[in-house]
């Protein structure tokens, strides 16, 4: 039977694992579908074709190195070969946190520009809080893209040192002629560890506040849409988005409390079963939700003409949206009413086909048929009476 480490691995694998390929579909189908289009209202989209990949290479980098932990807790091997693989371990990890943080810092950014987009969407122009979001919403993923990079250079710098330091005593290198196995600092090693301990909290605590202040926003892009029926959906979906985003931080921080900052082993039932699906399966559907707004056509984010728009929208100065989002009692543009023919609007009874004639002319010029006064031609080819008068 495994050891219960293994099967927790496994489970960890699979819940990991299961989300790759619905998220390649996802990305694939966004490449083609949810795309710019020059629409300055659509630069979110942007940033969500761009976090797809991200996610994609830190689920497979998870994934490979918990296939790593496998083979290490079931696969007999000596001391040497046991740290190779745990510094295998180790280095396919580290790098897959630090895709995941790009991943993080590119659906905030989404997630701010969609709010920019929706009130763009409905107010035609940009205003300059707008523009201070996006700028905010840049620098701050910038720094957090720093910090995490600081923490990914510090531990992986310290962790080289530790192994080689390992594989040198159990090989007895040589330095230059000097058989004596090299020394370790372990202060300066646990040190420099709850240095990047700290940048990496520090990077959490960021992403938590800065979504904290989205979810604001979505608020306020939901009010501020509440009178067009056609983005009510979008903006709701937005909000929901922001939510789960902030649920996502709000566990990492939670993380970070109960267990890596009191240096506390994490139970295996929270980092192989419940972190997955708070992290990545919520992670999942963020992503989802985005990209469904992007999708939309008729009720979606859009402030310039498109192709598939009918010309009157088209030919709006600025591209307007649609006017039902505007009005919600005007028809849009866009929708071809049938044609109403005269009996449907009229509101008295038609006369009679003889009446209306005789009211244009004397009964002396009638034909035959109206004219009781008059012979009617002995047969049906014989010309007119006016013809026979003259």
């Amino acid at each position: 039977m495994l050891p219960s480490d293994t099967i927790f691995i496994i489970v960890d694998v699979a819940l990991r694992g299961i989300m790759i390929k619905p998220l390649l579909l996802i990305w694939l189908i966004s490449l083609c579908l949810v795309r710019r289009r020059n629409d300055p209202a659509r630069v979110a989209f942007s940033y969500l074709n761009a976090a797809c990949p991200f996610l994609m290479v830190c689920l497979t980098l998870f994934v490979a190195g918990d296939a790593v932990a496998i083979a290490q807790t079931t696969l007999e091997q000596d001391d040497e070969t046991n740290n190779l693989l745990s510094d295998l371990q180790y280095r396919v990890y580290s790098v897959g946190y630090l895709f995941q943080v790009v991943a993080d810092i590119l659906t905030v950014c989404c997630l701010v520009e969609l709010g920019n987009g929706l009130l763009l969407s409905v107010k035609q122009q940009r205003t300059a809080f707008q523009t201070v979001l996006r700028y905010v919403a840049i620098g701050v993923g910038s720094l957090i893209f720093v910090l995490s990079l600081a923490q990914f250079s510090i531990d992986n710098v310290q962790y080289t040192n530790y192994f080689n330091y390992l594989n040198h005593r159990l090989t007895h290198y040589d330095y230059g002629g000097d058989t004596t196995a090299p020394t370790f600092d372990y202060a300066s090693f646990d040190h420099s560890l709850t240095i990047a301990l700290d940048l990496s909290v520090t990077c959490d605590v960021l992403l938590l506040v800065t979504t904290a202040a989205t979810l604001g926003y979505a608020a306020y892009v939901l009010h501020q849409c509440r009178s067009c029926p056609g983005l009510r959906n979008s903006t709701v979906l937005f909000l929901v988005a922001t939510i789960l985003s902030l649920l996502r931080y709000s566990w990492a921080i939670a993380i970070d409390t109960a267990w890596e900052l009191p240096n506390v082993t994490m139970p295996l039932v929270y980092a192989d079963i419940v972190d997955p699906i708070i992290n990545i399966w919520t992670f999942f559907v963020i992503l989802v939700l985005l990209f469904v707004i992007g999708r939309r056509k008729q009720d979606g984010v859009w402030s310039t003409p498109q192709q598939w728009m009918s010309p009157d929208i088209m030919s709006q100065p600025g591209g307007q949206p649609p006017q039902q989002w505007m009005n919600p009692d005007i028809v849009p543009q866009y929708v071809e009413q049938p044609p109403q023919p005269v009996i449907w609007q009229s509101q008295q009874p038609i006369a009679h086909p003889s009446e209306i004639y005789t009211e244009l002319a004397p009964p002396s010029e009638l034909p035959g048929w109206q004219n009781h006064q008059l012979e009617m031609p002995a047969s049906m080819y014989s010309h007119p009476v006016e013809y026979i008068k003259r």
